[in-house]
């Protein structure tokens, strides 16, 4: 369970650690051309793919990641929320520092 728990903060951090990349190569440098697909995480949503599908009235062969994560969430319930989100582990680094700094286990809290 704890290994599970450590595997899963580790990979929400890698791929947070993926969309700060990303995110920063997106800027317009005179070419055209963009080194990495940094549509990466539009590609893996499957509202955007269903949307550009219906947009384009043509299925989109770029949309075939969205369709993966769509099958994996519905084979194991909220799996890109827990494994693949970088706004999940922003949020929790947040509960962790923020909300918990204070509390130990055991303590009595202050009436």
């Amino acid at each position: 369970m704890k290994t599970t728990r450590t595997l899963r903060r580790a990979s929400q951090w890698v791929v947070f650690l993926l969309f700060a990349f990303l995110f920063l190569n997106t800027e317009y440098k005179d070419n055209d051309v963009l080194p990495y697909a940094v549509n990466l995480f539009l590609r893996l949503d499957p509202l955007m793919a269903g949307a550009a599908t219906l947009a384009g009235r043509a299925l989109i062969g770029l949309a075939w990641p969205a369709l993966v994560v769509a099958l994996l969430t519905v084979a194991l319930g909220r799996f890109f929320c827990g494994w693949f989100c970088p706004l999940a582990a922003v949020l929790d680094a947040v509960d962790v520092t923020i909300f918990l700094k204070g509390r130990r286990k055991g303590a009595v809290p202050a009436s």
